[in-house]
């Protein structure tokens, strides 16, 4: 290629030192009053380099109790000013000699905390078996069906299991692998800026395509990464990513983005397409009498629960949750499980999905469409009046649903009015049963300290370019409701009825929140207005959550929002430390088996434990179990982080095409830079810098977490409503630049190269 012969081979991973690394990540602190530099600063910039040791970072790291950011990691050292920006470029450097993980973006910790190590893959001994290095003393075999399409060069995390195997939990770089970005043009060289900064730029290194004499300032490109005579990783262009088509072209940014699977191979559509839809009763118990219905969104494709609720005579109720039995036809071990397993999740992108099971059996042969017998594992649990549970039994059984019921004619009948099709009296009056049983559900886990935060989610109807005409806003009613209390019932009663009965469970676990970030969260509402307010545990934080239920819609979400973040991210673990936000000791994944592997594994579990012939042999140690919850763990949040930035991109191109229109927006945060503020409509955030706001200057408070107008007083914190204007959009980073209503300026249009 033409640029060839100028173009740096950087990138190249450094040799890890047994020994320790002697060298520093740097950060740049303020070097006195005038800001013309002084002295050791030449550059004169008002800045000194300040060094931060690499091997007391890797000190600090390893002390610290799990995963930390850079800035907490900084306030441990005792470091102050800009230090966490030293301290994260050493973090960078120590990840590049794995003695440091970046298990989260910005969470760090040490090699070995969660029992994770990160490995370089290598080819085994023996022909087609793998193997991982860990150091230069310890190599462990990787047994097949935990490899994640792991291939040999690439790195990844693993745990060690009992009988000294290592078990894939993440794949961290891949050889080969695809990436999305812009070309940087700077002194003669090309390089590659991927979207996911944290794969750092890297250097052109083929262009057989030609993209680089075709590519236009701007626009995004797709490319591989390659290493080169092992001289280090660089990039192959492939080709650029075309805009024309935005339904195309947003999809396929955010899947080569994230890494998500691709269609199903041949082989595995034509494993799922020779199961035998066979539904004979066999040793089943017989439901296809009970009144079963399901209740899914309109759009729902698939139907993975079906509900029955009766009366007792005695009083109280008896309900049945019925979950498609997908471990009847994805055995262990077949191309459709390690499939399934590779994915971990169905990822819902917008207008599209990629699912984790082939269309045969998730919109088929496991889908508890109304009329047709479907086999299904089923929870029976007994409520006395006070919907308190007295029994639970579980078994395998068949049933066929009488009807399919939409949330909206779920609660249409919940509120006795039409619900706009034939609905048999006796499912109508099931309904009401369970919306009114779902509500004493609610209202007793409240009791018990569960946290319930107010949300909303946006949802865009597309065009047929897949460019966004209307935004709507999803909200929870009384058949959400009703789903949802019924569903967290069953698996709540699912791990504690499989906690007495096998080795391990994949439990769904939810940690304690930051206490730091808790504080920080009380002082945002004693700047918003509210009355110094404890949040130090459940019960004071359902006081705030009803203090908010009064504040205006749009600022109560928005401090919902502050108050999720504050929280740890639930996820998959053997080690059961309990749901904090719903106040559950015990809690696991059980009802999804169709889109989420973690309902699989504990699907498999419980036929494991009711003895069923089959089902003797699956997966129930400790270790492998804890890995295949790691691995899933990683599986759905990169799915989540998807999901969202598709939303995000879907957003950016509604407001482009509203450039200059007014919007209302709810203030997140104020910084130096000027106010974040989310816009309630299409459920993004964006910036509204201080060079906008024309009509006073405005300082950034610390104490009051808020800009403060020098000449008027105006104060602009957290939760502040404000009419704002969209100037500006960049679609594919879906970043939106705001002003002040009143005061629209076009932004000046990009030049093109």
């Amino acid at each position: 290629m033409a640029h060839s012969a100028v173009m740096s081979r950087r990138g190249k991973k450094p040799a890890r030192n047994n020994e320790g690394n002697r060298g520093s990540g740097e950060y740049r602190g303020k070097a006195g009053k005038s800001g013309k530099g002084g002295k050791g600063n030449p550059r004169g910039r008002g800045e000194e380099r300040v060094r931060v040791d690499n091997d007391a970072v890797a000190r600090a790291l390893e002390q610290a109790d799990g995963m930390i950011t850079a800035t907490q990691l900084a306030a441990q050292m005792g470091l102050g000013g800009d230090a966490p920006k030293g301290v994260s470029r050493a973090l960078a450097e120590l990840k590049a000699q794995d003695r440091a993980l970046e298990l989260r973006p910005g969470k760090w910790a040490s090699p070995g905390t969660g029992g994770e190590f990160p490995v370089n893959i290598e080819a085994g001994v023996e022909a087609g078996s793998l193997q991982a290095r860990f150091d230069a003393q310890r190599v462990l075999p990787i047994p097949p069906a935990h490899r994640m399409g792991a291939r040999v060069g690439d790195t990844a995390l693993a745990v060690v299991s009992d009988d000294g195997q290592a078990l894939l939990t993440r794949l961290v770089e891949r050889d080969g692998r695809t990436l999305v970005g812009t070309l940087n043009f700077t002194y003669g060289r090309v390089t590659l800026i991927p979207d996911r900064r944290r794969e750092g730029e890297m250097p052109v290194l083929r262009d057989p395509q030609g993209v680089i004499d075709r590519y236009r300032a701007g626009e995004r490109v797709v490319a591989r990464v390659v290493d080169e005579d092992h001289s280090g990783h660089g990039a192959e262009l492939q080709r650029i990513l075309d805009a024309s088509d935005p339904e195309v072209a947003d999809f396929d940014q955010v899947r080569l983005v994230h890494n998500l699977p691709e269609d199903f191979t041949a082989d595995v559509v034509a494993e799922a397409e020779a199961i035998v839809a066979d539904f004979s009763l066999g040793n089943r118990r017989d439901c296809r009498e009970d009144v079963v219905f399901t209740i899914d969104p309109d759009t729902a494709k698939d139907f993975d629960d079906a509900i029955c609720l009766t009366r007792k005579e005695q009083g109280g109720w008896r309900l049945a949750v019925h979950i498609a039995d997908v471990a009847h036809f994805v055995r262990p071990g077949s191309r459709i499980d390690n499939e399934a397993q590779l994915r971990g999740t169905s990822c819902y992108l917008v207008n599209r999905v990629i699912p984790m099971l082939p269309e045969r059996l998730s919109n088929g042969l496991c889908s508890l469409v109304p009329h047709e017998d479907r086999y299904v594992l089923s929870i029976f649990i007994d409520l006395d009046r006070r919907a308190q549970v007295r029994g639970v039994e579980l078994s395998e059984s068949i049933i066929c649903s009488r009807q399919r019921l939409d949330y909206g004619q779920a609660l249409a009948i919940i509120e006795d009015r039409d619900p706009g099709l034939a609905v048999s009296p006796e499912i109508q009056e099931a309904v009401r049963d369970a919306g009114h049983l779902a509500q004493i559900l609610r209202r007793n886990r409240e009791s018990q300290g569960a946290l319930n935060l107010y949300g909303s989610e946006a949802n865009f109807t597309l065009d047929v370019e897949g460019n966004p005409i209307e935004v709507t806003q999803d909200t929870t009613d009384a058949a959400h409701q009703l789903i949802e209390e019924f569903m967290l019932l069953a698996n709540r009663e699912v791990a504690r009825w499989l906690s007495e009965r096998v080795p391990a469970v994949v439990y769904r676990v939810h940690g304690e929140p930051d206490e730091e970030r808790l504080e920080f969260f009380a002082e945002l509402l004693t700047g918003y207005g509210l009355p110094p307010m404890a949040v130090t545990d459940r019960p004071a934080l359902q006081r705030v959550l009803k203090r908010l239920e009064h504040e205006p819609p749009a600022s109560r979400l928005v401090l919902n929002f502050l108050l999720l973040r504050c929280f740890q991210k639930a996820e998959y673990s053997t080690d059961n430390v309990g749901h904090y936000a719903l106040a559950f000791s015990h809690y696991c994944h059980f009802t999804s088996p169709i889109r989420r592997y973690p309902d699989l594994i504990d699907h498999r579990l419980v036929k494991f434990a009711l003895g069923l012939n089959d089902y003797q042999q699956i997966e129930s140690r400790p270790g492998y179990l804890e890995a295949l919850a790691k691995r899933s763990s990683f599986l759905e949040r990169r799915a989540q982080d998807a999901e969202r930035e598709l939303v995000a991109i879907k957003a950016a191109r509604y407001l482009h095409s509203r450039l200059g229109d007014t919007f209302q927006g709810v203030v997140l945060s104020a910084s130096g830079a000027g106010l974040h503020v989310h816009l309630s409509e299409v459920g993004l955030e964006a910036l509204l810098p201080l060079r906008e706001m024309g009509d006073d200057f405005y300082v950034f408070s610390r104490e009051r977490l808020a800009l403060v107008g020098q000449n008027t007083g105006r104060v602009l914190g957290v939760g502040t409503e404000l009419a704002v204007q969209v100037v500006a959009v960049d679609i594919p980073r879906a970043e939106v630049t705001l002003a002040p209503a009143g005061a629209f300026r076009p932004a000046r249009p990009k030049r093109r190269r």
